[in-house]
């Protein structure tokens, strides 16, 4: 994934999100996404095992989007949204 780019990634399965605050959610919860212009299916544990450290996610019928980053804390990693740390997690 890092030889693409930084993934812009929509919700898959038809799925929409009104706010940011749900499709960060859905992220940091590992719902699939789905990575544009590819339509290859990316989800945020696939994120961190291919080093994808930075993603678009789109929102609110694909009009907003919303920077994710995340950077390796220990054996775990920090995820942020926009900038500001939102979630330590684990694989």
């Amino acid at each position: 994934m890092t030889h693409m780019g930084i993934p812009h990634c929509v919700p898959a399965f038809g799925r929409d999100y009104s706010s940011q605050a749900q499709v960060v959610e859905a992220w940091l919860n590992n719902v699939d996404f789905q990575m544009q212009p590819s339509g290859s299916y990316i989800n945020r544990t696939d994120a961190e095992k291919y080093d994808a450290h930075e993603v678009n996610l789109r929102w609110n019928k694909r009009e907003q989007v919303c920077v994710m980053t995340f950077t390796q804390v220990g054996l775990g990693f920090a995820w942020h949204v926009n900038g500001k740390e939102c979630k330590q997690t684990t694989t």
